[in-house]
């Protein structure tokens, strides 16, 4: 009997031979895919992964830490020498020289979260408030409150396709003031999870930069995801390089976990005054001594100014960015309907499912799925949005739905064997039928099937269960 482990191997040497031979018809060979598929469990669309293996010039700088002087703690602060490098690719490509940087403007930390739960403790104080959008991370709403104080959302809008405007931030601060409250913080993540929006526009930036420096905000600029836009074209940059008087009240964060697939080795870095940052330091000292020297490694690895770095970086993202937008649209054709997506992308997407369901089923999916739509496309990120408000008071198997358990539990994971991040993990306003859908899909089983054949198969399940709705019991 074949192991799961051998199932997966098999259905990844067919996979690849598909990509290579680029096929568009049906095959015995490829319909396998589909067969084998379906004798395994869930296909997990809830993960926060990348779709990357590591950058490959910060694994050789990680992997060699492990051979250099591991026998010294290093200082709490980080390594002076990645300090400077870290340090210099601010002042070049996040500010483009305008402001020059030192050591003294960054630290290391073990992730955005902990960088984030260390900036919390420190700067917000019992009973000030830190506004968060949302939707938004549903983690760091709760992780603002760890030290007394609380958290408040800026509600973003369908109608605005979730992004907020100037005003709209304004007025929330306004409205959170004038109740007795303060607000001390704002998280502003940039590109924006979960919704994939990217705030890269400068006159845009100016107008949220005012209305935070006018408001005597202290601002979190998350850029977890930076290097993930889709326009590699309109990268985002700092607020501050936009409205160099927020320096001093803007702290920066990046990370190794998203856009160049280092999630499991957990390391960030943060941007700011050298107050702040040593107020960081301070806070860091209490939770962890110091960031191993791996991580460091791979920090000063990933962001040098060395011409070599700069230009694998490039390619590294480019490459990643143009696979998630190829997946958007994927997912995007097998939700709303091929007719939905860009027309670069939409033979592309009819070969590649037909070769895995046939003709004839490719046909009907392309179709897209009874009473799901996707809510939002990204323009970065990996992650989609879908509303399934269409199949809420429908009967399935004889039990109607009427609550997001009965939809994500009963109908998703039992029924189809999809699993999915639901709306209130998220914040979503007002809606928790958006779920949240991963665009790197994984098997629960770790057999190595191909991520995007999983997206297929995946779908395949939740359009069959839509298939099967019904308006009332069958008598």
């Amino acid at each position: 009997m074949e192991t799961l482990k051998s199932v997966g191997s098999r259905i990844g040497n067919l996979y690849d031979e598909f990509v290579t031979r680029h096929l568009n018809h049906e095959s015995e060979t490829l319909q396998e895919i589909s067969r084998l598929k379906e004798s395994l469990v869930h296909i997990d669309f809830s993960f926060g992964n990348p779709i990357c293996d590591c950058f490959p010039p910060a694994a050789k700088a990680g992997a060699r830490a492990f051979y250099l002087n591991t026998r010294s703690y290093p200082r709490s602060r980080g390594i002076d020498r990645i300090r400077d490098t870290v340090s210099q690719y601010a002042t070049q490509e996040l500010f483009n020289g305008a402001r020059i940087l030192s050591r003294n403007n960054v630290i290391p930390g073990i992730g955005t979260t902990h960088l984030y739960f260390s900036i919390a403790r420190a700067f917000l104080n019992e009973g000030e408030v830190c506004l968060v959008t949302a939707p938004g991370y549903g983690i760091f709403s709760y992780i603002s409150e760890e030290g007394g104080a609380c958290t408040y959302s800026l509600l973003l809008k369908k109608s605005n396709r979730y992004r907020f405007l100037p005003t709209e931030l304004r007025m929330a601060i306004e409205e959170i003031n004038g109740s007795g409250r303060k607000v001390k913080a704002f998280l502003f993540m940039n590109p924006h999870n979960p919704t994939g929006n990217v705030y890269s526009r400068e006159d845009e930036l100016i107008e949220i930069g005012r209305v935070l420096k006018e408001k005597h905000i202290l601002i979190i600029e998350d850029m977890a995801y930076m290097g993930t836009e889709f326009d590699q074209g309109q990268s985002v940059k700092p607020i501050c390089l936009y409205c160099p008087e927020l320096f001093d009240q803007t702290i920066t964060l990046l990370s190794l976990s998203k856009a160049y697939g280092m999630a499991a080795i957990r390391a960030a870095i943060a941007i700011s005054s050298e107050e702040n940052i040593q107020i960081i330091k301070t806070e860091l000292s209490k939770s962890v001594d110091s960031v191993p020297i791996p991580q460091q490694e791979a920090l000063a690895a990933t962001f040098a100014v060395d011409f070599n770095i700069s230009r694998a970086r490039i390619q590294f993202l480019s490459k990643n960015a143009e696979e998630y937008q190829y997946r958007t649209a994927l997912m995007v054709a097998m939700i709303d309907g091929v007719e939905h997506i860009d027309h670069r992308y939409r033979q592309r997407v009819v070969n590649e499912v037909t070769a895995i369901l046939g003709m004839r089923l490719s046909v009907e999916i392309l179709s897209g799925i009874n009473g799901v739509e996707v809510e939002i496309i990204p323009s970065s990120g990996f992650f989609l949005p879908v509303s399934f408000a269409g199949w809420k008071g429908l009967y399935f198997a004889g039990k109607k739905i009427e609550t997001c358990h009965d939809l994500i539990i009963d109908v998703l994971a039992q029924a189809a064997r999809v699993l999915v991040l639901p709306g209130s993990a998220m914040m979503w306003p007002n809606n928790d039928w958006v779920v949240r859908m991963s665009l790197v899909p994984e098997s629960l089983d770790e057999s190595g099937i191909p991520p995007r054949s999983n997206i297929i198969i995946g779908l395949k399940r939740v359009y069959e269960i839509g298939k099967q709705l019904s308006h009332g019991l069958r008598t």
